[in-house]
C-alpha cells in the first residue's frame, strides 16, 4: 500500500516539488511556489485518487483494500512568521483535526475559503 500511494503521489505532483516518507505511514510533501489553497486543491487531489485507487494485497489471496488519507496543509502565505520546524508542527495539528473529523479529507487553516 505505501508504495503504491508513494506511485500515487508522483502522478500528482510537479517536478519541483518533493513528497517523502517520514515515517511509519506518514508522508510529507514539499509544494514549491504554491499558495494554500493551490496545496488544498493538490491535496484534495490526492485523496480523491486515493480512495478510488483498488490496492491489492497478494499476500491475502489477491483481496481489494480500500485506503484513505487525511492531509493537514500549512503554508508561509498563511503563517508568514513560521520557521520550517513550527510549519510541519501546524501541518501534524491540521492532519489529526483531518483524522478526528472524519478522516479522507483534508484540514487546512480556516480563514482559507477555498470553496
Amino acid at each position: 500500500v505505501l508504495s503504491e500511494i508513494g506511485k500515487i503521489l508522483d502522478t500528482c505532483l510537479r517536478d519541483t516539488d518533493l513528497a517523502a516518507r517520514i515515517g511509519g505511514e506518514e508522508f510529507s510533501i514539499l509544494l514549491t511556489d504554491t499558495n494554500a489553497r493551490g496545496a488544498y486543491w493538490v491535496a484534495e487531489r490526492i485523496c480523491n485518487k486515493i480512495s478510488r485507487h483498488q490496492f491489492t494485497s497478494t499476500k491475502l489471496g489477491k483481496m481489494n483494500i480500500k485506503c484513505t488519507v487525511s492531509i493537514g496543509i500549512s503554508s508561509v502565505d498563511l503563517d508568514a512568521t513560521l520557521d520550517s520546524r513550527e510549519l510541519y508542527r501546524l501541518a501534524d495539528d491540521r492532519l489529526y483535526i483531518a483524522k478526528n473529523t472524519g478522516r479522507n479529507q483534508v484540514s487546512v487553516d480556516e480563514v482559507l475559503k477555498v470553496h
